[in-house]
């Protein structure tokens, strides 16, 4: 039977039933899996609460977008792999097939056809241009506001189509019905050749385990085998190059020796998947299986330097790698090497750098982060500009230290990488120790005899730095763009010295790259440019139905400190806009681009964002980043009052993993309403810093961030530096609030909590939100966050709220809510002295319903005391809460 359509009141009732008593939502028709709870929920939560949550956040998102096909919503959800559920009876909508958005066009009307066309044309129906270039020449020639339509199919763009104030009122869509993909690929003209199509070969490496924590015990899985109980890692071995299952061919195997002190000895594993990311383990052996194809072509005469990225048929290729991996398939710890190094190289040395600080005017509501501040120069020289709060003697918070990254490595001797000659310009990517980011290097030298390498460049891609930088040292790793790694399907190399690609087929053993395959490099990083400036905008410009596709990475590119928060940025993206005022992106598919898809940069205004979708994205999706003066930021040369509406984010992050689904600084008034976003390496929401505030994120679903991270959720902020805005219409440093409300959070995987309000975030209204496994937090100094009648299942901290000191009448406040405790752990967390309470200076709390299997109890921080919540009430406090 059809589930109805359901009202967002109704939602709102369900959701507070489902944390109380059985939902109306049908169990699943089978007994959901073992075995997930690590990642897909915390571990004390029941997973048929984890399983109707689910259920119901995918109907949540059918009233919030009713006109889309929420299949990938649905599939993420994993309510038929995980849960057993039949989709289609959790289904109420019937999306049209034809998603194309109907937008009047404006003045004269321009045809480019890739195929058909031609430039010495006149741009009709039935004389189209070849080229959008020659359209935009005609259209300025005649003024006004025009329309460019590109017919159905794929236009690789060897120039990035830059719109400035002459081109205001223009309109660019694909033609009614049809889908035009702007490809910012180069064509490659490839002629193969045989380079090294040998039979199968073995690599064996003692003490390595590359099936552990994926194996199942004396059984299979879809990608692992139980190949029986040998005697000898040969007989595994044999095994492994025996095993042919419908096609499905051994790649590698993993023999447990007898000597094993476990009851896993004398298992044998095969691995039909060409997943190799070997954990260290003694009495543990791996092998690999090799059957090579390469295949080789000479691209002299094509210009072509460098091959940054690879697309063939629109399927991303892989630039050759180890560990090996697909980073559109593999989630962290996959595809990354874990055993780290035998030693780190001490950071670089620099001249210190200059501390230049705003000692007026400063916040007088917060304990830190009262003034202004920031480093120049010194290890901060290798951002754009060279300055950032990680540089400033008075940086505090979270792991405040002075901003370094190592300058090389040394591999240990059971790193099972194959013998490499020359590894420089390759690039190492690498974690920070806490997953806070991600650091990319290009490796400068190289020296094979003790497997140790440095580097020149890279590590700008972080604001934070090492952490400890008494013990300086990176996180798990991978190298791509390594010659001697090309030992896996869908890997290529490109020899820049002898404009050679080398490409690993993935057809039957000495067959090559099958003719009809599109080989295009990815070597362009913008596609789209609207480029004005505050006293001279773009007005009026609409981007529609059209596919973008196709661009190089950009995390070696020069990156700035947008603020006071964790990220660096590079200021480019696929479509890039600033200076402008009146900007319409809708119905536009962002699919396979390499760095960020969209940023708003400086001046812009009215910009609508919406029922866009974006999908397999290198960096972040969306992005809003201003400039002021230091802490002045009057001039209004940022992005306000951004509408960010209907959109699906899904699948990002493939290279840099600090990147988000919608990340702003330095902007302020944005609305995001109705969107869906999941499947994210980290935050899926994030606020750099509380410029100007009158931010609204209203009525979204967010699920499945902080998948490769921790210690953040599907909302994060930080507000470590202050500025001088007139937002509020007076100029202050105090900003509007910010309103989270109506959004249905799940917080698994790696999220901390569904609202990190990080160092000093303040002013924030969070209410009627439903946040499965959350917690209200208060952190380093943040105060003014309300939150308030929502409901909050299974709080994944232990507490429903956790509270700070405070400075008298600035203070937080947690009311009218529903919170689930799932374990023993104090409802309430709250930093205070009990021998000298001030009310002045306690969070305002009352009204609450908390369920607990445990007598309800507050934790007094600073004077390690523990109280019934009965007690805690008879001091005056806490009013009405059962």
């Amino acid at each position: 039977m059809k589930v109805r359509a359901i009202s967002f009141g109704a939602v709102l009732v369900l959701l507070s039933l489902l944390t109380i008593v059985e939902c109306k939502i049908r169990s699943p028709s089978i007994v959901p899996k073992e075995g997930f709870s690590k990642l897909h929920k915390p571990l004390s939560v029941p997973q048929s609460f984890d399983c109707k949550a689910r259920a119901l956040a995918y109907q949540y998102g059918q009233l919030l977008q009713p006109n889309k096909n929420l299949s990938t919503v649905s599939d993420a959800l994993q309510l038929q792999t995980l849960c057993g559920y039949n989709v289609d009876d959790l289904t109420f909508t019937y999306p049209k097939e034809n998603q194309y958005k109907e937008i009047e066009p404006r003045g004269k009307i321009f045809i480019v056809d890739s195929e058909n066309g031609d430039d010495g044309n006149v741009g009709s129906y039935k004389s189209p241009f070849r080229t959008v270039h020659k359209a935009l020449e005609i259209s300025r020639k005649i003024g006004g506001a025009n329309t460019i339509y590109f017919r159905g199919g794929i236009h690789y763009l060897d120039q990035p189509i830059e719109l400035g104030s002459s081109d205001s009122g223009l309109l660019l869509s694909s033609y009614p019905s049809e889908v035009a993909q702007l490809n910012g690929g180069i064509p490659l003209k490839v002629k193969w050749t045989s380079y090294n199509t040998s039979g199968p070969g073995v690599s064996v490496y003692n003490g390595e385990n590359n099936v552990d924590g994926e194996a199942s015990w004396m059984n299979d899985t879809d990608t692992i085998k139980f190949l029986g109980l040998k005697n000898t890692t040969d007989q595994c071995q044999a095994a492994c190059l025996s095993y042919n299952a419908g096609g499905q061919l051994c790649r590698s195997f993993t023999f447990h020796q007898p000597n094993l002190n476990n009851s896993w000895h004398n298992q044998c594993f095969g691995r039909t998947d060409y997943d190799w990311a070997p954990l260290v383990q003694q009495n543990v052996t791996s092998g690999r299986i090799f059957n090579m194809n390469i295949w080789v072509a000479d691209l002299t005469g094509q210009k072509i330097d460098k091959i940054h990225g690879l697309q063939i048929n629109g399927q991303r290729a892989v630039r050759a790698r180890f560990p090996n991996a697909d980073p559109e398939t593999a989630i962290f710890p996959e595809g990354w090497w874990t055993g780290g190094a035998s030693s780190w190289k001490k950071p670089l040395s620099y001249p210190p750098s200059i501390t230049v600080l705003t000692s007026s005017p400063e916040r007088d509501d917060i304990l830190e982060f009262q003034q202004y501040s920031v480093g120049v120069g010194g290890t901060c020289s290798i951002f754009s500009p060279d300055e950032s709060f990680w540089c400033s003697e008075y940086r505090s918070g979270g792991g405040a230290s002075y901003f370094q990254v190592p300058s090389g490595m040394t591999l240990l001797p059971n790193t099972t990488v194959n013998t490499w000659k020359d590894p420089t310009k390759s690039i190492i990517h690498m974690w920070q120790v806490y997953h806070w980011e991600l650091w990319f290097f290009e490796v400068g030298t190289w020296a094979a005899s003790n497997m140790s390498l440095s580097w020149t460049k890279g590590g700008y891609q972080g604001a934070r730095g090492l952490v400890d930088t008494s013990n300086p040292r990176g996180g798990e790793w991978y190298i791509d763009g390594v010659f001697e790694e090309l030992d896996t399907p869908n890997e290529f190399f490109y020899d820049e010295k002898t404009n050679k690609l080398y490409y690993f087929n993935n057809n039957t053993a000495t067959q090559p790259p099958a003719a009809n395959l599109t080989f295009a490099a990815s070597n362009q990083t913008v596609l789209i440019s609207v480029l004005g400036t505050k006293e001279d905008p773009v007005k009026d410009i609409t981007i529609a139905n059209l596919q973008l596709q196709n661009t190089a990475y950009t995390y070696m590119e020069p990156h700035g400190i947008p603020s006071g928060g964790d990220w660096a940025l590079q200021r480019t993206a696929a479509l890039f806009v600033e200076g402008v005022d009146g900007i319409a992106i809708t119905g536009n598919l962002f699919n396979k681009l390499d760095g960020n898809a969209l940023m708003l940069s400086g001046y812009v205004r009215n910009a609508v964002i919406e029922e866009n979708e974006f999908a397999w994205i290198g960096d972040s999706a969306m992005l809003s980043w201003g400039y002021t003066d230091g802490i002045d930021g009057t001039s209004g040369d940022q992005p306000r009052g951004t509408q960010v509406l209907s959109n699906i984010v899904r699948e990002i992050g493939m290279f840099q993993k600090q990147s988000s689904a919608w990340f702003q600084a330095k902007s302020a008034l944005t609305y995001i309403k109705n969107n869906i976003f999941f499947n994210g390496p980290r935050a899926g929401i994030n606020f750099n810093d509380g410029f100007g505030g009158g931010n609204e994120i209203a009525e979204n679903l967010l699920f499945n961030q902080c998948r490769e991270s921790s210690d953040h959720g599907p909302f994060n902020s930080w507000d470590r530096l202050p500025f001088l805005t007139d937002v509020p219409g007076n100029i202050t440093l105090t900003p509007l609030y910010n309103e989270i409300h109506h959004n249905f959070f799940i917080c698994n995987y790696g999220s901390s909590l569904c609202v990190d309000n990080d160092d000093g975030s303040s002013y924030y209204k969070i209410h009627d939100n439903f946040e499965v496994y959350g917690e209200h937090k208060s952190d380093f100094s943040g105060h003014n966050k309300f939150t308030y009648n929502s409901v909050i299942p299974y709080a994944q901290g232990g507490n429903c709220a956790y509270f700070n000191p405070f400075v008298p009448n600035f203070v937080d406040g947690y009311w009218n809510n529903t919170c689930i405790v799932a374990k023993w752990n104090p409802y309430l967390n709250i930093w205070a002295d009990l021998n000298n309470l001030t009310t002045s200076t306690l969070p305002i709390t009352y009204m609450n319903r908390v369920y607990s299997s445990f007598n309800l109890s507050v934790v007094i921080s600073d004077s390690d005391t523990v109280l019934s919540e009965e007690e805690w009430q008879s001091l005056g406090q806490d009013k009405g809460t059962a």
